[in-house]
């Protein structure tokens, strides 16, 4: 209840100076309260921990959605997963510190089996470059991914003949 909660401000927040009540205006009667530092630090701190938690978990979710593309994709297919697509370049682009790095080849190639399965081969190109320069990047020239990478590109290079 309200009237609890409010009593509860007055009597014990407000009495041990956890919460400052600071009135809005000379005229008004309304009253904003202010909390003590330390427990806005605490809450601060707590609202980054369910930041990075939710934004591991929307990559996690991306992730599956760019392993599911196949390498060549029907128009069912691809009507069914363009919605996810600006979501995947924003993963790819801004979020890729959450990605899992076992996952990160499957997010790129996925985004070039997108273009690619349409006949936007510089688009798929250019999203299996970023990943093969990821890859190489995050773990040496002498890795799977990198060869795989390596192998995409030469895929759509093939495809333009």
């Amino acid at each position: 209840r309200i009237e609890d909660f409010e009593r509860l401000r007055n009597l014990q927040l407000t009495k041990r100076s956890l919460l400052t009540s600071v009135k809005n205006s000379y005229e008004s009667t309304d009253c904003n309260y202010l909390l003590h530092p330390l427990i806005a630090e605490y809450f601060q701190s707590k609202l980054k921990e369910q930041e990075i938690e939710l934004k591991h978990k929307f990559c996690g979710m991306m992730i599956q959605i760019a392993q599911s593309i196949s390498q060549n994709p029907n128009i069912y297919e691809l009507k069914e997963i363009a919605t996810a697509i600006p979501h995947l370049s924003s993963v790819a682009t801004d979020l890729i510190e959450y990605v899992d790095s076992k996952n990160i080849i499957d997010l790129y190639r996925g985004l070039s089996r997108f273009y690619v399965g349409q006949g936007i081969y510089y688009q798929g190109e250019k999203w299996a470059m970023q990943g093969l320069t990821l890859c190489i990047k995050k773990f040496g020239e002498w890795n799977i991914d990198v060869a795989s990478s390596s192998n995409d590109l030469a895929f759509i290079n093939n495809l333009q003949g």
